[in-house]
This record gives structure tokens, C-alpha cells and sequence, in this order.
């Protein structure tokens, strides 16, 4: 648990739990033998059914969901058996599917062509699942050409007051929306502004957090580039998106000129692993973690892309995590902990496309984060696998496989190792293993629950723990 002095809290995360199994949880307070044990249960992978709607195979007109099911039965919607269903609005209306309900699950569905959010989902909605539909063609079109910022392919009312909690957005294929984002080297006329905006696969607006995406395929084309591609707001906020209590995991991410993942705004007890981010300029944001702890482990960050112009140029990359900390509209926001361990940056030997740094404040405060046991390869030896600007010595940086420099604390990366990963054959996905020869393999530090069951004599840096399970993407 970590001690947030602000407000004298504990928070903390436990991770690789079992579903639906009940655990004892023994809290110790440090210096005293005084203890507490609870127990808690995790969720069920299994949704109790008590109504199916089955739905046409053709339809050009929105779904209205307003029915809703209760904890004991879900209400599903979903093609017919044996066959598809297929909502095709044809940009004539903003959704294909509007949720004003609660206990719902829409399964297995083809999405297109809404004027703004495929999915819409309206405010105090709760208990919502979205799985194995495949959405493409939403988003408007602004009158300079762009894309409408933030219409989404799911997205939550963005009243001030949304309260959306519990969502599950799972197995779904999110792509090649109707409009294009502008990249960082691309003015848009209407706003006078180069920083990216327009679609985006999902879009939460200062929920209720205890929401789960995972295993979702986000990908896109050069002509219709996301802003973000899992993110939302309000940034610099007590809420933002997710907010708390959330899992982001096992999603393949391509696409956009702004974030991967933006994870931004409260991030408490918010839990960011096993992704694959691809042509992202920032793969993970974190600006800010206002109240923390963010916990950020084994994600796999591969081409960075800041323009389109000169594509792979080196003043044309990003960088892996975005971790600033700063006064807006008179309120200092951040603060609360980050904890980064185990990510691995890819640069491909035959490309040579990946981020120009790894952990990095892009001119702000970088404050209070703990890395252990990452591969923070960049581009060439002179750019910076890390990058903090203030030297803060809230953060603690050490036993991470670098290539870069290092601009931190005097004493940071004391058990670091400055090297090159070497990986054993793989595919464009991975795995990613460290070969017996390279550095990083066996010299990890143990983190407690992080990375248990490690094989040889201490756990491999990077995503991969050489012998254990491949990574799932999609």
C-alpha cells in the first residue's frame, strides 16, 4: 500500500487474481503488531442471463436500450442465433446504439457509419457490457475537413454528472472511423491549433471508474487516424477517465497521433497492463495522476509517430510514458504515484522506429514514480530513456535495462544496467523473450505480487518473463 500524506490514506492495488475468487486480505500496520484481515471476492467472467433480444440482421435506424436487467439477469442484445446483425445508420443519425439502462449486455453486433458515438451511453447508466462487436465508420466531420473531436465508437454522456460505473468493454474490433485526425504538424483552421483532434475507439467522461476494457483491437489507416485511441476526460480533474478503480489490459492499440492510452485525471487504484501500442505518438499518458496509484506493467510500446509527413524521422517520434504534473486554471494538479514496472520499448533492428525516450515530463513536473525492471530502449544513445527535467527526488527510478541517458536524481538507476536487449525469434507481436545472453535476463528486482513465479535466479526485465505464458493482444 502506498501512504498518501496529502490526505493520510493507504491505497493499493492487488493484481493476477483469479476470477470469481474469494481472498483474504491481511492488512499489518508497520511498526506494531496490530493487523486486520478482510475478504473480498472478485467478479465473475460469467453474466447471469434473463432475457435474450434477438435482433434483425439488417437495420438502418438506431437501437434504443431502455430496459434494463438486474444484478441476478441481464438483458442481451444480440444477433439472432446462427446468424448477423448489422446496424447501418448511413451517417443519418448520431448513434447506432443509444443505452439509457442498467444490467445490459450488447454481444456480437456490426456497427457503422454513425454521424458521432457508434455507442452512446447516457448518464447513471451502470453494469454495462459491450463484447465481440466489430464498429467502424462513426465520427463527424468539422468544416475545416477534420474529424469532430472525441466522437467515439463508445462513449459516455459528457454531463457533469455522468456517474457511468462498471462498464465492460470487452473483444471488441474498434476501427478506421469516417473522419481523420489531424496530426501534431497539421494546423486545424477552425481552432488555430496543431494539437490532434478527432476520433477516437473510446471516450469516458468523468465516470464513476470500476470499469474493465481488455482484449480489444483498435486499429485504423492513415486516412482515418484516431486523436486518441482509449481516453477520454476531464484531464485536470478530480475524475477524468478511467477515474478509479479500473483495468486497462490486453487491448492491441494502433492508430493515432496523440495517445495510446490516455489515462488521465484521478488514476486511483487504476491498473494499466499487458497492451500493445503501435503508431502512437504517446503510447501511455498519465497527465496527471492526480490522486494515484496508477500502476502501469508489461505493456509493449512499438512505433512511435508524431507526424505524417517524415514519417519516422527522429523529431517525428514520442515517447512512452507522459508523466507532467502542473498548475491549470489556478489549481495544481498531480502527485499521486505512478508505479511503472516491467514494459518493454521495441526498436527493431530493421526499422528503427520507436520512441525518442521512454519516461519523460515534456516540460512540465515529472513527480513521485517508482520504475523497476523495464526496457527503456530509445532510439540512439544520446536521447533519453529518461527524462525529468526537475531532478525530483520524489521519484525513484532503478533496475531498468537502458540504452538512453538519464536526467534525474543523482543516484537514480544505482542498480540499473545500460546495455541493449537481445530477443530471441519472434513475431511482429511478440513474443519478446530475452535471449539467456542478453542483459536484463535474471536481473530484475522481485516485486512482490507483480512478478511472482519468475524462472532462474531473478526476474528478466522487460514484459516477457522467459518461460512463462505469451502475452494476449486482442
Amino acid at each position: 500500500l502506498w501512504f498518501d500524506d496529502r490526505n493520510q490514506e493507504c491505497r493499493g492495488s492487488l493484481v493476477n487474481l483469479r476470477s470469481n475468487t474469494t481472498y483474504e486480505i491481511e492488512l499489518s500496520l508497520k511498526g506494531s503488531d496490530e493487523k486486520k484481515t478482510v475478504s473480498a471476492t472478485t467478479w465473475s467472467e460469467t453474466f447471469p442471463i434473463a432475457e435474450n433480444v434477438s435482433l434483425p440482421e439488417q437495420s438502418d435506424i438506431p437501437l434504443w436500450i431502455t430496459r434494463s436487467g438486474t444484478p441476478d439477469g441481464y438483458v442481451v442484445y444480440a444477433p439472432q442465433p446462427g446468424k448477423a446483425a448489422t446496424i447501418d445508420v448511413d451517417g443519418r443519425y448520431d448513434a447506432n446504439i443509444n443505452i439509457d439502462a442498467s444490467y445490459v449486455i450488447v454481444r456480437g453486433l456490426t456497427l457503422k457509419n454513425a454521424a458521432r458515438n457508434a455507442i452512446n451511453i447516457s448518464a447513471g447508466s451502470h453494469d454495462v457490457v459491450i463484447e465481440d462487436n466489430d464498429i467502424s465508420g462513426w465520427g463527424g466531420v468539422a468544416p475545416d475537413g477534420w474529424g469532430e473531436d472525441l466522437h467515439a465508437a463508445i462513449a459516455t454522456s459528457r454531463g457533469d454528472n455522468s456517474r457511468v460505473v462498471r462498464l465492460v468493454i470487452q473483444r471488441n474490433k474498434l476501427h478506421h472511423p469516417r473522419s481523420n485526425a489531424n496530426a501534431w504538424d497539421e494546423l486545424r483552421p477552425d481552432t488555430g491549433s496543431h494539437h490532434p483532434a478527432g476520433p477516437q475507439a473510446t471516450m469516458l467522461w468523468n465516470t464513476g471508474g470500476n470499469h474493465v476494457i481488455r482484449y480489444n483491437e483498435i486499429y485504423t489507416d492513415d486516412d482515418h487516424k484516431f486523436n486518441d485511441c482509449i481516453g477520454g476526460g476531464e484531464n485536470f480533474s478530480d475524475e477524468g477517465s478511467p477515474n478509479k478503480d479500473s483495468d486497462i489490459y490486453g487491448n492491441y492499440i494502433s492508430g493515432c497521433w496523440d495517445d495510446g492510452i490516455e489515462s488521465e485525471g484521478a488514476n486511483s487504484n487504476v491498473r494499466i497492463w499487458g497492451n500493445f501500442i503501435d503508431l502512437s505518438f504517446v503510447m501511455i499518458a498519465v497527465t496527471p495522476t492526480q490522486i494515484g496509484p496508477v500502476y502501469i506493467w508489461r505493456n509493449v510500446a512499438d512505433r512511435s509517430r508524431r507526424s505524417a509527413t517524415t514519417s519516422m524521422a527522429d523529431s517525428k517520434r514520442g515517447v512512452f510514458l507522459k508523466t507532467q504534473n502542473k498548475t491549470v486554471r489556478g489549481r495544481f494538479y498531480g502527485g499521486g504515484r505512478i508505479y511503472v514496472f516491467h514494459n518493454t520499448l521495441l526498436q527493431r533492428q530493421d526499422e528503427d522506429q520507436g520512441v525518442y525516450s521512454g519516461l519523460n515530463d515534456l516540460g512540465s513536473e515529472m513527480l513521485n514514480i517508482v520504475s523497476r525492471n523495464n526496457i527503456l530502449q530509445v532510439n540512439a544513445d544520446y536521447r533519453y530513456s529518461i527524462y525529468d527535467s526537475a531532478e525530483s527526488e520524489t521519484n525513484d527510478f532503478d533496475y531498468d535495462l537502458y540504452n538512453g541517458r538519464i536526467n534525474a536524481y543523482q543516484g537514480s538507476e544505482k542498480n540499473g544496467i545500460e546495455g541493449t536487449p537481445q530477443f530471441g525469434p519472434t513475431g511482429p507481436l511478440g513474443p519478446f523473450y530475452l535471449l539467456p545472453s542478453s542483459p536484463g535476463r535474471d536481473q530484475g528486482v522481485v516485486i512482490p505480487n507483480f512478478n511472482d513465479g519468475y524462472q532462474g535466479a531473478a526476474p528478466d526485465m522487460g514484459a516477457y518473463e522467459a518461460g512463462s505464458t505469451t502475452l494476449q493482444f486482442g
